[in-house]
């Protein structure tokens, strides 16, 4: 907690992700938060994810065995950091009246399930709660925003999900496994919404009504994840000349969502460990705090603030 307040993360990754990257990406990235210092930064719990197109960062080959090894990476460091492994909303309440924080398992990239569907049974098995269908490489789900380099594919024939990518997108509503649409094409984003069953999230990301980026979500689309009681995350990443370039410009981001889709729809999903750069004068939860601070001076109450950083994920897990 920062204060009495609770705080939740929708979209991190285990510390030590991106020094493993040959080269680094986009240069030298934030300080880590290893998952021992959730208490000192003051966070409740997060959504942690592993990378399900392992290739692309260079830990592994595009399978289920890589991504089971970095699930069991997880594991072991939540437990050396006492740390709780929760499914449910129900897990991260329990895990925060003794005390302690939690985290939650997601994939990001369903790269690593091929066409099979009984992987992704496997991985439920396994404690994974959260399927990002698509990373920086195209799949056999659909097609992405934008890869590694920041460039949209040549999309050449059909775009969007493909058959096999609506046939998982049912098997996760059916299995009670979020979907994530972060990364996805606007046309993937729309085909999801149109087969899936359970509110979807994007758990971090802009909208292109504040700057047009492709990796930012249409307004179109994120006002209809809104409107199916689904949630947008707030990204405070910065890519080259893309995303807020101040903590002051992500409190602004924040506020003209608010504006847009209401304050309900918003969560925080700053990717910690996983984001090349944030907005300057951020660091990751170590500076939490200071984003309270800024969404105060735009004009953000208790309730809302309450709301974006810890109570609308828990209602959305629930739901």
């Amino acid at each position: 907690m920062i204060g009495d307040r609770m705080v939740y993360d929708a979209h991190a990754h285990i510390h030590g992700l991106l020094s493993s990257v040959p080269g680094g990406l986009g240069g030298d990235p934030p300080p880590d938060t290893p998952f021992a210092t959730f208490d000192e930064v003051g966070l409740d719990g997060c959504i942690v994810c592993v990378v399900g197109d392992p290739a692309t960062f260079g830990v592994g080959t595009n399978d289920t065995d890589a991504v089971q090894r970095q699930l069991a990476q997880i594991r072991s460091a939540a437990a050396e950091a006492s740390v709780e492994v929760v499914e449910s909303a129900d897990g991260f309440d329990a895990a925060r009246d003794t005390g302690r924080p939690a985290l939650m398992l997601g994939v990001e990239g369903a790269d690593c399930i091929g066409t099979d569907l009984d992987a992704l049974e496997d991985l439920r098995q396994l404690g994974v709660r959260l399927l990002g269908l698509m990373h920086y490489a195209q799949n056999a789900v659909g097609t992405i925003s934008m890869d590694l380099r920041g460039v949209t594919p040549g999309l050449d024939g059909e775009r969007g999900l493909t058959s096999f990518g609506r046939q998982l997108v049912r098997l996760a509503n059916e299995l009670g496994i979020i979907v994530d649409v972060t990364h996805a094409h606007d046309e993937t984003v729309r085909d999801v919404l149109d087969c899936s069953t359970r509110p979807v999230i994007c758990s971090h990301t802009g909208v292109r009504s504040y700057q047009e980026f492709v990796r930012y979500i249409s307004d179109e689309l994120a006002g209809a994840i809104v409107r199916g009681g689904g949630l947008i995350g707030m990204w405070p990443c910065r890519i080259g000349p893309y995303g807020p370039r101040t903590v002051s410009d992500f409190a602004e981001m924040v506020a003209h969502c608010a504006q847009r889709y209401g304050v309900g729809a918003l969560t925080l999903g700053t990717d910690f460990n996983g984001a090349p750069a944030y907005a300057d004068g951020y660091r990751g939860p170590v500076d939490n705090a200071l984003l309270i601070e800024e969404l105060s001076r735009v004009g953000f109450h208790t309730d809302e603030l309450d709301a974006v950083f810890g109570s609308n994920l828990l209602r959305f897990l629930n739901a």
